[in-house]
Parts: structure tokens; C-alpha cells; sequence
């Protein structure tokens, strides 16, 4: 039968891009033919595109509104002496190893495209453990940026938002919790759709006791 909208979840261009019938797929969808809802965005995907924004060579490339929308990121390196930049600070991994477990507030997260490994928040980890926990931690990224898959580091966000929630007694309650944001549609009629994920661990996603909050707007044009 003809298929004129394909409705993805775990499915990206990268992964389509790997099998032929992935390739008409690509080919069909960039021509018109079909529809792909979410539509395919790398930046959505997979996280190695969100250090494009703020390296220091291309990222005049990207507007303000984006620099403020995405947080400093950089690419791991696979050396402990390789020089990166995050934000406005130079490190390298030896430095950030070296601090104490207070100070080392850094998370660093599967950053490709292989959904088996990186889907569902499972390869995203804080170095703010043990000084032998946060050097484990990057050897398996070496392994993996060894292989060809990319990861990147960010400093770790304590933000906490006040969420309201069913208690045990189906009262309302409100608590501090640390977010996630996740953003589906910005589009030109003026629709912007997502939901806000919030929890107490920092690593709100993948966790039982997430609350989710949907965000769903119609602006009207001018």
C-alpha cells in the first residue's frame, strides 16, 4: 500500500542512512514524497551536534538564540592531555579527573547515532562520584570514541524547578526538582509543542518517579 507519513520514535537519519530501504526512505521524504513526524532533526537525535554550537571555529554559524537554548558542550577527547574548551574555561581530562568529587560537577553523555546504546538516557554519567568511578567512566567513553562513536562533556546543571504533584493521598504537593526539557514542534503556524520530564535524582530520565508536564501552545500570528 502507499505510505505518505511515517511516525518514528526509535528511528533517526543516521540509522536510516545505514540500509538501503532506509536510503529510499531519506530519498523519499527529502524529495516530498512522505512525511516523517517527529520530522528528522540531528540536533534532536543524537547530542554530537550541540558542540557545533559553541566550538570556536563554526559557531558563528549559529545564532544567540541557539548559544542560549544549548549549553556549553564540547566533545571528549580521547587523550587525558588534549586541551578542549567548555564555555569559556580550557581543560583537559587530566585536570578534571584530578578535582575533588565537589568540584568535578561534570556529566558526560553518549553523543552518536546507535540508539541500541544511547537511547533512553542510559549512557549519561556524572564524573561527580569517586575519583576511581569518574576514570572508569571515561575509559569505557575512550573505548567507545576509540571505535568511532563520539561522546561529550557539559557541566552539570543543579537547577531545580517547583513541580507540583499527586501525593500518596491524591493531595497536591509541591516539590524542588531538577528538569528535563524536551521540545517536539516550533513551527511556522505558530504550533509549539513538548513536555518537561522532572524528578528529584539528576538523571531524570529513565526514572519511575519522573513527573511529566506537558507544553502545548497556539500562538497566534501578528
Amino acid at each position: 500500500q502507499p505510505i505518505d507519513l511515517i511516525y518514528r520514535r526509535e528511528l533517526n537519519a543516521a540509522i536510516l542512512a545505514q540500509s538501503e530501504a532506509g536510503l529510499k526512505i531519506l530519498q523519499s521524504y527529502l524529495s516530498g514524497m512522505v512525511a516523517i513526524e517527529p520530522p528528522l532533526n540531528m540536533l534532536y537525535d543524537c547530542k554530537s551536534p550541540m558542540a557545533w554550537v559553541h566550538d570556536p571555529e563554526i559557531g558563528r554559524f549559529f545564532s544567540e538564540a541557539i548559544k542560549k537554548l544549548i549549553p556549553p558542550t564540547a566533545l571528549l577527547p580521547l587523550s587525558h592531555d588534549e586541551v578542549f574548551r567548555l564555555g569559556d574555561t580550557e581543560l583537559t581530562m587530566r585536570e578534571i579527573l584530578g578535582l575533588s568529587n565537589e568540584k568535578r560537577r561534570f556529566v558526560i553523555k553518549y553523543a552518536g547515532p546507535s540508539i541500541e546504546y544511547g537511547f533512553g538516557g542510559r549512557a549519561v554519567y556524572s564524573l561527580a562520584s569517586s575519583h576511581k568511578q569518574a576514570q572508569e567512566i571515561f575509559e569505557d567513553a575512550r573505548g567507545q570514541i576509540s571505535t568511532g562513536h563520539p561522546w561529550v562533556i557539559q557541566p552539570q546543571d543543579h537547577k531545580k524547578f517547583l513541580v507540583s504533584r499527586l501525593g500518596d493521598s491524591d493531595n497536591l504537593v509541591k516539590e524542588e526538582m531538577y528538569a528535563r526539557l524536551l521540545f517536539y514542534y516550533d513551527r511556522d503556524d505558530g504550533l509549539f509543542a513538548g513536555h518537561g520530564n522532572f524528578g528529584k535524582n539528576w538523571k531524570v530520565a529513565g526514572n519511575k518517579n519522573t513527573v511529566f508536564a506537558i507544553i502545548c501552545e497556539k500562538r497566534r500570528s501578528a
